[in-house]
Order: structure tokens, then C-alpha cells, then sequence
């Protein structure tokens, strides 16, 4: 059930850099001085700290409830989610 949250969720975190493309964002930006490098290593920090929040809460939710197919192995969990 996991894995298809992530595979529906997954197209959402390239809407950004198409986007930025199709509307010549990009090359505003090299334009104005900003490295490839900078542009996507801020893409993936900001994509990474959004999914982080809700991931937390889930975990935090799992760990409240003591849902037992999650909470036998919350360590792992947690570092297959983070």
C-alpha cells in the first residue's frame, strides 16, 4: 500500500524543474549567474524538506497508534521513509 502512494506521488517533484523549463526560467536564471549545481541541489533540498513534514507526522502517527505492521520494526521503517 506504500508503494503506491509513492509511485502516484513520485511525477509531482519534476513538476517544478519542467515547468522552469517550458517557461524559459532556466536560462534566466544561467543567464542572470545561477550554476546548474545551485538550481538543482535547491530542487531536491526543497522537494526533500517538503516530503520530510508529512513523513514525520506519519511517523509520528504509526508510533501513537501502535499500528503493529508498522511498529515491529519502526527503526527500519523510519529509515526506509526518511
Amino acid at each position: 500500500m506504500l508503494d503506491i502512494g509513492f509511485v502516484t506521488s513520485s511525477g509531482v517533484y519534476l513538476i517544478t524543474t519542467v515547468k522552469d523549463r517550458q517557461d524559459k526560467l532556466r536560462y534566466l536564471l544561467n543567464f542572470g549567474g545561477m550554476r546548474s549545481f545551485s538550481y538543482y541541489i535547491g530542487i531536491v533540498l526543497a522537494d526533500y524538506l517538503l516530503y520530510v513534514g508529512p513523513t514525520c507526522v506519519f511517523i509520528l502517527v504509526v508510533y501513537i497508534l501502535d499500528i503493529t505492521a508498522f511498529s515491529n520494526a519502526i527503526g527500519l521503517f523510519i529509515v526506509a521513509l526518511l
